[in-house]
C-alpha cells in the first residue's frame, strides 16, 4: 500500500498540463497581446470621429471639404480645426490681435448669465494651464477617510483667502481623486504638517489612480521621473523636497536590492516546495 501511495504521489506530481489547458494560456496570451491594441484603435477612431463632427459643424454646409473632395476623407475637417486653431494662436500673440481677444472677452463678459459661466470656465484653464503654477505638480498622501488610512492626493496650492485666515495653522489645497476616473474627487484642506510627499510625478500618481494599484512607480522610476520634471521647472514652497543625483543612485540601490530579495524569496519558495514531501509518501 505504502508502494501504491508513493506511486501515485509522484504521478500527481509530475504530471503534465494537458493539451487543453496549453490551448486556453495560449488563447488568453493572445489575448492580452492583442485587446490593448483594438481598444485603443477604436477610442482614437472615436475621439477622431467625435472631433471631426464638431469640427465640421463650424463649416457652413456650401464650404464643407467634402463638396471639393473626389470621395469623403475622415479627419480632414479635424486637420483644418488643428491649422485655425495654430493661426488662432498666432493672431493673439500679437498686439492687435490681442486687443481683439479682450475686446471679444468685455462683450461676452457683460451678457448676464454668460459672465459666470465663462469666468468660471477660463479661470479653471487658465489655473490647469499656466505653466509656472504648482497645481497639479505634486503628489502626497494624507488620511483619508480616517486616522490610519492613507490615500493618493494632488496638491492645488497653498489655501488662502477666508479658509486660510480661518485657522491658526498652515493649511494647503489638496484635490482627493476617485478611482478608476480622478477628474471627480474632493478637495480637502490639509495642515501641511499632515501631509506625507510621494517622490513621484502627477503622472505616474494618475495611472496608479486609473489602475486601482496595480501600475505602480518603483522608488528609482518615481525619483528619476521627478528629478527630470523639476530640472525643468523649479518651484517654490512645494511639499516634495528636490530630487539631487544622490537621491536617485540612493533609489536604484534600494529598488535593485528589493528585487533581489524577492527574487530570492521566491526561489526559497520553490525550493521548499519542490523538496517537501506529499502526506502520502511519509505514510
Amino acid at each position: 500500500m505504502a508502494k501504491k501511495q508513493k506511486k501515485s504521489s509522484k504521478n500527481t506530481q509530475t504530471k503534465k498540463p494537458g493539451f487543453l489547458s496549453w490551448l486556453r494560456g495560449c488563447f488568453l496570451t493572445g489575448l492580452l497581446v492583442v485587446l490593448p491594441i483594438i481598444i485603443t484603435f477604436y477610442i482614437i477612431k472615436f475621439t477622431v470621429s467625435v472631433v471631426n463632427n464638431v469640427a465640421e459643424s463650424f463649416f457652413p454646409p456650401r464650404f464643407a471639404p467634402s463638396n471639393f473632395l473626389p470621395y469623403d476623407i475622415p479627419g480632414v475637417e479635424l486637420f483644418m480645426g488643428v491649422l485655425a486653431l495654430v493661426f488662432i494662436g498666432i493672431s493673439v500673440r500679437n498686439f492687435v490681435g490681442a486687443k481683439l481677444v479682450k475686446w471679444a472677452e468685455n462683450i461676452v463678459t457683460s451678457i448676464p448669465g454668460v459672465r459666470s459661466i465663462y469666468g468660471a470656465v477660463k479661470q479653471v484653464i487658465d489655473t490647469v494651464s499656466v505653466s509656472n503654477s504648482s497645481s497639479f505638480r505634486e503628489v502626497v498622501m494624507v488620511e483619508y477617510p480616517r486616522p490610519g488610512l492613507w490615500a493618493i492626493a494632488f496638491v492645488t496650492g497653498e489655501t488662502k483667502g477666508e479658509v486660510g485666515r480661518s485657522q491658526k495653522c498652515d493649511l494647503v489645497n489638496v484635490f482627493l481623486p476617485t478611482t478608476p476616473n480622478p477628474t471627480s474627487g474632493f478637495l480637502l484642506f490639509v495642515p501641511r504638517s499632515e501631509l506625507k510627499p510621494l517622490h513621484m510625478t502627477v503622472e505616474q500618481g494618475v495611472k496608479m489612480v486609473i489602475s486601482a494599484g496595480i501600475i505602480t512607480p518603483t522608488t528609482a522610476e518615481g525619483y528619476d521621473a521627478l528629478q527630470k520634471e523639476q530640472k525643468k521647472q523649479d518651484r517654490e514652497n512645494v511639499i516634495v523636497p528636490k530630487v539631487t543625483s544622490k537621491d536617485v543612485k540612493e533609489a536604484k540601490a534600494i529598488t535593485a536590492q528589493r528585487i533581489a530579495s524577492e527574487k530570492a524569496a521566491e526561489k526559497k519558495i520553490k525550493a521548499k516546495t519542490a523538496k517537501k514531501p506529499s502526506k502520502a509518501s511519509k505514510k
